[in-house]
């Protein structure tokens, strides 16, 4: 399982792991320890067929990055790493959703994404 996965509902959710659960279909049996169809991440959960991508790295499920300078905003091509300070409002990674584009990572200090 990669490091982050993004969701039909436009959510990314980071460090999934498959959820078990355990069972015995008799008394006399031991509990069976079985995985469900539900992972469960640092920030969220959703069901395996609720998985749109994989990725290790947060860029890789951004449909948009945009930059933030004194209340305007601009699309970007890519992460501006190098001239990150030049957008005083931030950088954010973006997906586009049925509500529109939402906001799901920003560039932090270092030049790295992190959810949000």
């Amino acid at each position: 399982m990669k490091k982050y996965i993004r969701t039909k509902k436009g959510n990314i959710i980071a460090n999934p792991k498959p959820n078990t659960m355990a069972i015995k279909t008799n008394e006399n049996e031991d509990f069976e320890i079985i995985e469900t169809d539900l992972l469960i991440g640092d920030n969220g959960s959703c069901l395996k067929q609720d998985i749109v991508k994989q990725a290790d790295a947060i860029e890789e499920l951004c449909d948009e990055f945009v930059g933030i300078n004194d209340g305007e905003y601009q699309f970007l091509r890519a992460i501006p790493y190098k001239c990150a300070n030049y957008w005083n409002r931030g950088v954010y990674g973006c997906i586009w959703t049925n509500k529109g584009l939402q906001f799901v990572a920003k560039l932090n200090s270092e030049g790295v994404l992190e959810l949000i």
